[in-house]
């Protein structure tokens, strides 16, 4: 059901490794939801990408929204590989937080298709340059690039 993923890790002090089920931190969440700001904080130190509370996401410009959206589809839980990543366009306006209407999303991945960073087909889309995919997203360093 689910693959195991493994990680090459070298510690430069004594550490210990923790590994948590899902199910236990789903539940540790819904009895402390104070607790999500923290385990956001450890995901965007991971994942190398700030994760935005959805309030903070609809104040974020269209193109930044999508291209939050797309890198965490395609990358998931680490960087993004030389393998084709294809993502299906119901994926990306699956999540409340984009707010968007779907012409206004497809305004926004057309944008994305000519500045060469995704490649829209039929009902899906491939992710061509993830690194501008991630200036775009992070708004704050995307002003100059984008």
């Amino acid at each position: 059901k689910f693959l195991t993923v493994s990680f090459e890790v070298c510690s430069l002090e004594q550490s210990i490794f923790l590994h948590v089920p899902q199910q236990f931190l789903l539940e540790l969440l819904d009895r402390h939801p104070e607790y999500w700001r923290w385990f956001a904080a450890l995901l965007s130190q991971k994942i190398g990408l700030p994760l935005q509370n959805p309030e903070k996401m609809r104040r974020l410009p269209p193109r930044a929204r999508v291209a939050w959206r797309l890198l965490m589809l395609s990358e998931g839980y680490g960087p993004l590989s030389h393998a084709r990543r294809l993502i299906v366009l119901e994926d990306i306006q699956a999540v409340e937080c984009l707010a968007l209407s779907p012409p206004a999303l497809l305004e926004v991945l057309q944008d994305l298709h000519e500045r060469k960073i995704v490649r829209l087909g039929e009902g899906q889309l491939e992710v061509f340059d993830v690194d501008k995919l991630r200036r775009v997203a992070n708004f704050s360093k995307a002003r100059a690039v984008c």
